[in-house]
């Protein structure tokens, strides 16, 4: 075991929480935002992807706050998107948004997921804009900041439980170039984060006016 770790450490080096990427060599786009509508036959349920690119790494201070303010919107099923946009309105069965790709060295994207009839595709569509408007405008409550603190930290624990998981966990950990004592200090980083933190980054990180659009599938009229 220790001649692996010391063949990765060679190759890879080890990992810190301070180390930085001072000129990232990939840059984000900065096209307009555009819609794009793909027409599929007979596919009745239409996809629709909504995002644009985030200006930000895993290292940068602003990623857990705002990672947690998106879970908050659409991370789970009690979140604020499926809440409102599937069980109060019925405009779908499934609806979420992520920050995904984002590692030490790439920026990635902020999206929403949801998969609309053509019926209510318009509506859907209109709907969940608002919705997206409304977060980054208000951000999140106390509440809900509290009930995701809860979920997000029994999620970790539980998601700990196995050697195989655990093994998963520091790999993850290590591609956003995060020390393995991170994983020790993440249920208190959550604990710690406040309303102002998450609502401070929201405002700074999303705009809902530059969301690009796909919509895939048989599309009305």
């Amino acid at each position: 075991m220790e001649d692996v770790e010391d063949g990765v450490s060679n190759v890879f080096g080890v990992a810190t929480e301070s180390a930085s990427i001072e000129d990232p060599r990939w840059q984000l786009s900065r096209t307009e935002a555009v819609r794009e509508y793909i027409r599929l036959p007979d596919r009745d349920n239409l996809d629709v992807r909504i995002g644009h690119a985030v200006d930000m790494t895993s290292i940068d201070p602003a990623y857990l706050p705002l990672y947690v303010g998106n879970y908050v919107l659409g991370g789970n099923f009690s979140a604020r998107l499926m809440s409102v946009i599937r069980d109060e309105m019925g405009l779908t069965y499934g609806i979420r948004s992520s920050l995904s790709d984002v590692d030490a060295l790439h920026h990635g994207m902020w999206s929403v997921s949801v998969t609309l009839s053509q019926a209510n595709l318009e509506t859907g569509v209109e709907e969940t804009m608002k919705q997206l408007r409304e977060f980054v405008l208000r951000g999140i409550s106390e509440d809900e900041l509290a009930e995701k603190k809860t979920t997000l930290t029994g999620s970790f624990k539980v998601g700990m439980s196995s050697t195989s998981a655990i093994a998963g966990s520091l790999l993850r950990n290590a591609e956003k170039d995060r020390s393995p004592e991170y994983l020790d200090s993440f249920p208190d980083r959550i604990e710690a984060l406040t309303v102002g933190d998450v609502n401070e980054r929201i405002g700074q990180y999303l705009r809902p006016d530059s969301l690009h659009m796909a919509v895939a599938g048989s599309l009305p009229g």
